[in-house]
């Protein structure tokens, strides 16, 4: 039966639904609905609701340098939308960093890798959009719990270094292993002193 003044009731109720009882929502205003939209707060021209990513490497077109051409997701550069490579400048300051030495249990910074640790911190002074994770690792002599707190607290020692050399902390993660990422055999005196290190890691 009609009544007049309620057919936009039944048009409403039929479309709710006809989308399983859903709100019909669409934030952006792009035409695709919220529950259906892959980017609600982003107006998008494709069918998923975002905007067009060519190369589909994550880098919408229109910040995207190179739209057809996939960013190389390296930790370097990354949201330019370019295929790159790592400077070799950046590459010595990644993986295990020979030079940077402590006290054996101590967490405090050998004046001996002063040098080292300004040369980095001048590395990522030129590339600013650079991100690193500082680890520390330790042997496996001791408690593990001891190991992981000095491994910790060496992986900070080393972000203040480079913090009061002027990097943003900001763009610094300290993190210690402690033990459970060894490279060489624990076995050996050898072996236990390689694993004993500060590694950079590039954050994307």
């Amino acid at each position: 039966m009609y009544v007049k003044g309620r057919t936009w009731h039944l048009l409403l109720l039929g479309a709710l639904l006809a989308c399983g009882g859903e709100e019909l929502v669409d934030a952006d205003g792009d035409g695709v609905f919220d529950a259906n939209d892959a980017c609600p707060n982003l107006p998008g021209t494709e069918a998923n609701g975002c905007p067009p990513d060519s190369d589909g490497d994550g880098i919408y077109d229109a910040d995207d340098k190179c739209k057809d051409e996939p960013e190389t997701k390296n930790g370097f550069q990354d949201a330019d939308g370019c295929p790159d490579e790592i400077p070799q400048a950046v590459q010595r300051f990644t993986g295990a960093i020979k030079g940077i030495n402590f006290p054996s249990g101590s967490s405090k910074i050998s004046a001996s890798s002063n040098k080292t640790l300004d040369q980095a911190a001048k590395v990522l002074a030129e590339f600013t959009d650079l991100r690193l994770e500082i680890s520390g690792h330790t042997d496996d002599r001791g408690k593990e719990e001891t190991n992981v707190a000095l491994s910790q607290a060496r992986a900070e020692a080393v972000k203040a270094y480079l913090v009061s050399k002027g990097i943003d902390e900001g763009r610094l993660v300290a993190k210690g292993y402690g033990p459970a990422q060894p490279k060489a055999d624990n076995k050996t005196a050898a072996g236990r002193a390689e694993n004993r290190r500060i590694e950079f890691q590039l954050l994307q």
